[in-house]
């Protein structure tokens, strides 16, 4: 009777260890995810900087009438050459007044080969 307790106790350790092994695969799984997602939402705070920044310096300019669209291809998230991103801007007028334009800017990326985009607009006036 105590050789069937010990074989007993050994099948108890060897379910508790598999129970164990599943909830560390779990986690890792999950840490793996957050891993992920942070380096997501990363590239999307930076495209979002880009785009603000384009922004900001387009609504500097004194006459909207002088704005005019433009774009930039393989910048960092400083604007300056060699990077992942491309920023667009477009100046449309859908007020149709003199002194209003409608600043939308575009900053795409790509990702693990998934191309991704952020839009940005706001009006200004002189």
């Amino acid at each position: 009777m105590h050789n069937n307790q010990r074989a007993f106790t050994l099948i108890e350790i060897l379910v508790a260890m598999a129970i164990f092994s599943i909830g560390i695969l779990g986690m890792l799984s999950l840490q793996i995810s957050t891993v992920r997602n942070t380096k997501s939402g990363d590239l999307i705070t930076r495209a979002t900087m880009l785009a603000r920044d384009q922004i900001e310096t387009l609504k500097r300019v004194t006459d909207v009438t002088t704005l005019s669209n433009g774009s930039e291809a393989d910048i960092d998230v400083h604007g300056n050459p060699g990077g992942n991103f491309a920023r667009s801007w477009t100046i449309s007028n859908p007020l149709g007044g003199s002194n209003t334009r409608q600043i939308t800017v575009s900053v795409s990326w790509n990702h693990k080969g998934e191309n991704r985009s952020i839009n940005l607009s706001t009006i200004t006036k002189n």
